[in-house]
């Protein structure tokens, strides 16, 4: 196996003869796992992991959606490339954070592998609805309209970067990679989770955006019906990516609900039915 660190000193991308894993690594203690959108990356997270290594083990994989890969551009694929690269790290369990169809994949890894899931945070998670910018195939060559998609997923404008808008541009000029983008948002519009939500018996918090137009806050509310042992913080004035919207409040709520998992005996039994 090669092992080289990239830009950030937490960004890492090992080599194995059978696989390549990007991704970024930060902390000691229980395990979380930060799992990004369809149009996401590992900065997405750069917040979480610079407020919870203190306490935590961090783990950030970059998932195989823009690159060909050994792992097919379906939900499945995704899946299987998260169960390698646990494999891979040696994690036996972990809290699970994804955003958009990182909470879908989440969702997807606990049901199969429910005792590997100590607890679950979902933030704008797919898997009940999804109004998404991925569905059809992207307009290349035309940055003015990669400019408004992008804006459609951010409530708080100041927090969109030229530097994301530029990203996003040059990913849809490949038709190879738009391409993957697409087969992969009509696989998770294929995966409907709503049956097998009331049987994951996992303590899960749900953080969303009040202003959140690619999962409103309805399908927050599906999602606090159907998921037995959950928990809804609403966040205003943000959009599809709180923890980039929002990071200081996203970061509380998500620090309270890991006191409660990891810290006191008594809350901690009574999240379990």
């Amino acid at each position: 196996m090669n092992v080289m660190v990239t830009t950030a000193t937490n960004s890492v991308f090992s080599k194995t003869n059978e696989t390549n894993f990007l991704y970024q690594e930060a902390g000691s203690g229980p395990t979380i796992v930060l799992l990004h959108g369809l149009f996401g990356g590992l900065s997405n997270w750069q917040s979480v992991l610079d407020e919870f290594s203190d306490r935590y083990h961090l783990l950030a994989p970059q998932l195989p959606i823009y690159e060909s890969s050994n792992y097919p551009s379906t939900m499945d694929g995704m899946l299987l490339y998260l169960e390698q690269f646990l494999a891979f790290k040696k994690i036996k369990s972990a809290l699970f954070i994804g955003n958009s169809l990182g909470g879908q994949l989440a969702l997807m890894f606990s049901i199969k592998f429910p005792k590997k899931v100590t607890g679950i945070i979902l933030a704008g998670s797919a898997g009940l609805y999804e109004n998404a910018m991925g569905q059809t195939f992207p307009k290349r060559n035309d940055y003015r309209y990669v400019k408004e998609r992008v804006s459609f997923i951010f409530h708080r404008k100041e927090v969109i970067s030229e530097s994301l808008i530029q990203e996003v541009y040059t990913t849809t000029q490949s038709i190879a990679k738009s391409l993957r983008i697409v087969k992969l948002a009509r696989s998770a519009q294929q995966i409907k989770l709503a049956d097998a939500l009331p049987g994951l018996k996992i303590p899960t918090l749900l953080i969303w955006g009040i202003h959140d137009q690619v999962t409103p806050p309805s399908a927050a509310l599906h999602f606090k019906r159907l998921l037995p042992v959950s928990y809804l913080r609403f966040i205003d004035d943000c959009g599809h990516v709180p923890m980039m919207e929002q990071p200081v409040l996203f970061n509380r709520y998500v620090r309270e609900f890991l006191n409660l998992l990891f810290t006191s005996k008594t809350l901690r039994s009574s999240l379990h039915p």
